[in-house]
């Protein structure tokens, strides 16, 4: 490359990353990003001034770049093509086979009929031309990789309207892709001199076919991505469309009834079945987003005079247009975690104590397996208090286009275990060595973005009706140094903040090291545990869980009351059911030798330190509640001034003072939080 396409690339990134950090703020994608910096380059705006745009853009160094950014284009379709996970289209879900074909077929059955009655009146580049007719397929179709990579963006690739509307646009995409190549080889057959020849594209025809099917591994960098957009945008020339105003406007009028012609079929598939207007109105706009497919469809046009200037401009502009207004409004019109603030919130309070607890165990590596294993061999199940495990291995998204969320199941083709199977068998194993019928496993695997990771733990125990969430702390130390992983840290505070049910952060501080398969054995390494209770909901969800731990035989529980001196009370609703869930806990244990109920009295936040201070250090496992609100007078004030120099607000006060380095090193932590809002214990809700 030489030094002016050098220099052409640099600023085009340059000035891209200035403007994406405006327009994201607004909703927008790095496509229009591109595009807007393209045609601000260009002869619209900057590119007016002829000696100024000679000197940007030389004509040697913008071949150059056409033909390298065309490269990456192919490069870019090739690696979405080859990351394009085709089992969506084993069972796709009627919601998404409906929207795919109707907003497909409703944009052609309108839009084609009105082409044809008014083709008369059209002016003449247009009357003549296939133009119109190939805009109306363009753009009645989704194309699966603008669509993937938008939703990536929006963060909304693996929530449920991300996956119906991956899903649809590859239908779509996938029937296209097969229709032209039945076309072509039919054309070419037809068109054949010889036998030999007609074989060679049968086969050819076969081997197409099977290149699309199985997937491939590749690595892309699109580095000159950006770059094919922008010129893109640079040879927009609104100048053009000057004087040309019936050319531009009968042109608008079959893009806008593609778009409208879109979004009725695509609306009214949802509302059929059963979709809010809101959901099935944002569906429809993911499913109408533009992107660098399209550009590459009217460059194409272009180059093969289909198109004119008047038309270039017209066209690309619109595709800004398009994309620019929908993200905004799908954002506006589409809350992925709505529905979990609106269910009900399942808590171990409200539950029976003998209810089946069911408990969703999030991991990320195979060493969060022993420490959580761990915790739920102390955990009490047993016969009469049986434990429904949900096990969900979280991986981050690679080398796939679409999300993905399964039941695990073992790959057949290959003989070597994938973490994910190890860590399975790890949770197999322990549930074997359980008393019949007290825990059973069900084991999942999900693939996704950080950002966007919590959709898939929310969903998954809002589909499994869990009572808990528990969560690996993303810090983790081998004695002699330790790390942390920022992008687990945001993924389980998304967590916390969405999740359906309560959550619980498990800090290992190494007493269960090593491979998920070496954790699996019958000695509970969790045989002393603690649990401090200052009162509030999140601290009566923690002995609600540590209730249950006597039941396994092996542990022995102290819960520790820490009480303010001289607090005479305030009669509210947390300080009466306090009381009660502590009576009910010593009614059921008070003959019990394994359990052991003490009250501290101290004066404030810092004789609060002081108690677990001294205490901590005899315990395997200390349990708090997160108190992340400060929900009751008397709480606030045991914990006064101990949060001013907090690390991790995630596992609250307690919580992030025991998991400090130089206190307690050896003492596992477990912080929970009940999940504010309308509680139920969830048997209601099981029938």
């Amino acid at each position: 490359m030489d030094t002016d396409a050098a220099v052409n690339v640099s600023l085009i990134l340059l000035l891209s990353a200035a403007a994406h950090h405006v327009l994201r703020r607004l909703g927008q994608s790095r496509f229009v990003t591109h595009m807007l910096v393209g045609i601000l380059l260009g002869p619209s705006v900057l590119g007016r001034n002829h000696e100024l745009r000679g000197a940007l853009f030389s004509e040697r160094g913008t071949y150059i770049l056409e033909s390298v950014s065309l490269v990456a284009l192919i490069l870019f379709l090739f690696s979405m093509g080859v990351k394009t996970d085709m089992s969506l289209l084993r069972r796709p879900s009627g919601r998404a086979v409906a929207v795919g074909l109707a907003g497909s077929v409703v944009p052609l059955a309108i839009t084609l009929p009105v082409f044809h009655m008014l083709q008369p009146t059209l002016p003449a580049d247009l009357r003549g031309s296939s133009l119109i007719t190939e805009i109306a397929v363009r753009l009645s179709l989704s194309s699966f990789p603008v669509i993937a990579d938008a939703l990536a963006e929006l963060d909304l690739l693996n929530s449920e309207l991300g996956r119906i509307a991956l899903t649809a646009s590859l239908i779509t995409d996938v029937t296209s892709w097969f229709l032209r190549a039945c076309f072509a080889a039919a054309f070419l057959v037809t068109e054949a001199k010889s036998p030999a020849f007609t074989t060679n594209i049968l086969a050819s025809f076969v081997g197409f076919v099977f290149f699309v099917a199985f997937r491939l591994d590749s690595f892309f960098i699109a580095l000159f991505l950006p770059v094919y957009m922008a010129l893109a945008g640079y040879r927009t020339d609104f100048s053009e469309l000057g004087g040309h105003e019936e050319k531009w406007c009968a042109l608008e009028l079959f893009v806008a009834l593609c778009v409208a012609g879109k979004m009725v079929g695509c609306i009214a598939a949802g509302l059929f079945f059963a979709m809010p207007i809101g959901e099935a109105t944002a569906l429809a706009l993911m499913l109408n987003i533009r992107g660098i497919v399209e550009v590459a469809a009217i460059n194409n046009w272009g180059d093969t005079m289909k198109a004119t200037a008047e038309h270039y401009s017209t066209l690309t502009l619109s595709m800004v247009l398009i994309t620019a207004a929908a993200t905004p409004l799908i954002k506006i019109l589409y809350d992925p975690t709505g529905r979990f603030a609106r269910a009900k919130r399942r808590t171990m309070e409200g539950a029976r104590p003998n209810a089946e607890l069911r408990v969703m165990a999030c991991l990320y590596t195979e060493d969060h397996a022993a420490p959580l294993i761990d915790l739920l061999e102390a955990s009490g199940a047993n016969h009469d208090f049986p434990v429904s495990l949900i096990v969900l291995h979280l991986t981050e998204l690679v080398g796939r286009a679409a999300s993905v969320l399964k039941p695990h199941k073992k790959s057949s083709t290959s003989t070597a275990s994938s973490p994910s199977d190890r860590i399975v068998n790890a949770f197999r194993h322990f549930e074997q060595q359980a008393a019949p019928g007290a825990v059973t496993v069900s084991p999942y695997v999900a693939q996704s973005p950080y950002s966007s990771m919590h959709h898939d733990v929310c969903s998954l125990a809002h589909s499994r009706k869990a009572n808990l969430i528990l969560l690996p702390f993303h810090k983790s130390s081998d004695g002699a140094r330790s790390t942390a992983n920022s992008a687990v840290r945001s993924a389980n505070r998304a967590v916390l903040q969405y999740a359906p049910c309560s959550v619980a952060i498990l800090v290992d501080h190494g007493l269960a090291s090593g491979s998920a398969c070496a954790t699996a054995s019958n000695r509970n390494l969790l045989q002393r545990v603690a649990l401090y209770f200052l009162g509030g909901p999140d601290d009566r969800e923690a002995l609600a869980y540590a209730a249950r731990m006597p039941e396994s035989g092996g542990t022995s529980v102290t819960v520790v009351r820490i009480k303010l001196r001289n607090w005479v009370g305030m009669g509210g609703h947390d300080e009466v059911r306090d009381e009660e869930v502590l009576q009910e806990f010593w009614q059921r244990y008070r003959e019990d030798e394994r359990v052991v109920y003490v009250e501290k009295t101290v004066e404030d936040g810092e004789g609060t330190a002081s108690v677990v201070r001294s205490m901590s250090d005899k315990f395997d496992l200390v349990i708090v509640g997160r108190r992340g609100e400060d929900r009751d007078v008397e709480g606030s004030a045991l914990t006064s001034g101990l949060s001013e120099w907090s690390e991790c607000p995630e596992l609250g006060v307690l919580g992030d003072m025991l998991a400090t380095a130089e206190f307690a090193s050896k003492v596992s932590i477990l912080v929970i939080q009940q999940q504010a809002g309308i509680t139920t214990g969830g048997d209601a809700d099981y029938q």
